[in-house]
């Protein structure tokens, strides 16, 4: 597939074409197949919706990656394609992009940031048009799976993007500091087995019920603090946001995003969430230091 320049880095999709092509688009065998076999139990966002402010769900952003193999014997004439979740944040007129720490490291500066607009129209934006250095965009949390990186809207941008954006943005006291109830409800939006990026941008909200306290967790050169949900989610919904959800099935507030499955010989499986609060802490931590550089 031949690469696109980089400029300019966002555009509209004209009404049936889609972000890649259609032989990139189509679900493996095997992607159909689980498809099938694991079902998603789909929330529906209640109530109407204001066509300036799309609902929280509607806010998940598909991310994009598609980079040369680094494997023995590729065929160089191919990519590796990485799909995942994530969505803006807006902090005291900051705006910052929030998704898991192992997606940030697969990113590139073509990285496509796909969304839908508050009219409903799928739009998308690479990271060079979104950061000021794309050399070292992200900010990573030192001991979780979480990053995110302040957005810089660049002249590069094609006209109406940025304001789409702020838009899109859920506002930092969404982010819950409260302790998560084991058996409640919640909400994961995301785009699992790249489902909902086909001509038009539609987050799926899978529901899911809290399986435990916020916990200390295995990671790689350590431990972290995580709580689990239950049943677990497909990939590519790493870094996507974890609602609350009232009974009528509406987001309430963030509290957390998803970030990998726990799994087992005998086929169990659970979640993993990063809580909200540490979302709150890195993003405080980085909007300060904006603040004081001149």
């Amino acid at each position: 597939m031949k690469a696109r320049p980089l400029i300019p880095v966002a555009h509209r999709l004209a009404p049936g074409h889609s972000f890649f092509s259609v032989s990139r688009r189509r679900l493996s065998l095997a992607a159909r197949i689980l498809a099938l076999l694991v079902p998603l139990d789909f929330a529906a966002a209640a109530g109407a919706e204001s066509a300036a402010q799309p609902n929280y769900f509607d806010r998940t952003v598909y991310v994009h990656t598609e980079v040369l193999p680094n494997r023995p014997y590729a065929d160089d004439r191919k990519t590796d394609t990485h799909s995942a979740s994530g969505f803006f944040v807006e902090h005291q007129g900051h705006y910052l992009f929030v998704t898991a720490k192992h997606v940030a490291l697969e990113t590139t500066p073509d990285t496509e940031f796909c969304f839908l607009t508050p009219a409903g129209d799928s739009h998308y934006a690479r990271l060079v048009g979104l950061v000021a250095d794309t050399t070292h965009p992200w900010h990573m949390h030192p001991g979780t799976d979480l990053a995110i990186f302040p957005v810089t809207f660049s002249s590069k941008l094609e006209k109406g993007i940025t304001e789409e954006i702020r838009a899109l943005a859920i506002p930092f006291s969404a982010l819950s500091s409260n302790e998560v109830i084991r058996a409640s409800r919640v909400t994961v939006c995301g785009f699992p087995i790249e489902l909902g990026t086909w001509k038009k941008i539609s987050p799926l909200a899978m529901t899911a019920y809290v399986a435990s306290r916020e916990m200390e967790v295995p990671m790689e050169g350590g431990s972290t603090s995580m709580f689990l949900i239950t049943p677990a989610i497909g990939a590519g919904c790493s870094g996507g946001p974890v609602f609350s959800t009232t009974d009528r099935g509406e987001a309430e507030a963030v509290l957390g995003i998803y970030v990998s499955t726990y799994f087992d010989s005998s086929g169990g499986k659970l979640s993993s969430v990063v809580p909200a609060r540490q979302i709150a802490e890195l993003i405080t931590e980085v909007v300060g230091d904006r603040k004081e550089k001149p």
